[in-house]
């Protein structure tokens, strides 16, 4: 379903690229909301029955140097991978906070920008057990555990004011075998205070 809802945006884009001229590429600092469709992958849980994904949610602080290039920061909430053994015996709590640059190229005359991010996230991931009983045999690491590694996304947005847009994009942190690896695949707002 949400790639159903992904690909009607992306067509949605592009026929307003076509219907309308391009607003001049705003420049300055900007803040940006996204949410959509978040995963974890790359962890293994003990558990015979886990949930991986579900809604997660981000918010992005930025300054648009060029028409090119944009430096952002950014703080990412990922739906908890709920762990089950029977009945739910937890959650594991993800979030990552990344710094990324943010290379954008405008397609043609057109509000419509092709964007990519790349940067350095850190991770993190938290057990927190709800029925210790049942988690007993599980072999469950309950301590906190942080990484830091490599952040990157991909996207479109399009302008259909001077200052507030509209994208979709995939985001993903890296991780490790001890947070996994966390993806947000996205639809959002952003406004540029430019």
């Amino acid at each position: 379903m949400f790639k159903i809802i992904i690909k009607g945006l992306c067509l949605f884009f592009l026929c307003c690229a076509a219907a309308y001229a391009a607003f001049p590429p705003p420049q300055g600092w900007y803040v940006e909301g996204n949410a959509g469709f978040s995963t974890v992958s790359s962890k293994s849980y003990s558990a015979p029955n886990i949930r991986r994904s579900g809604v997660g949610w981000n918010l992005n602080l930025g300054y648009k140097l060029t028409t090119y290039f944009s430096a952002e920061g950014g703080y990412t909430y990922y739906f908890p991978t709920r762990i089950y053994n029977g009945p739910k015996v937890g959650e594991d709590r993800h979030y990552a906070y990344d710094f990324a640059g943010k290379a954008t190229l405008p397609i043609s005359d057109s509000s419509v920008d092709v964007f990519g991010k790349l940067g350095v996230a850190r991770v993190h991931s938290h057990i927190k057990l709800t029925n210790a009983s049942l988690a007993s045999g599980l072999n469950l690491n309950t301590k906190a555990q942080n990484v830091t590694g490599l952040y990157m996304a991909l996207g479109l947005e399009y302008y259909f004011a001077p200052s507030i847009a509209t994208n979709i994009q995939w985001a993903r942190a890296h991780g490790n075998g001890l947070t996994g690896d966390l993806n947000l695949y996205s639809v959002g707002l952003s406004y540029n205070f430019g």
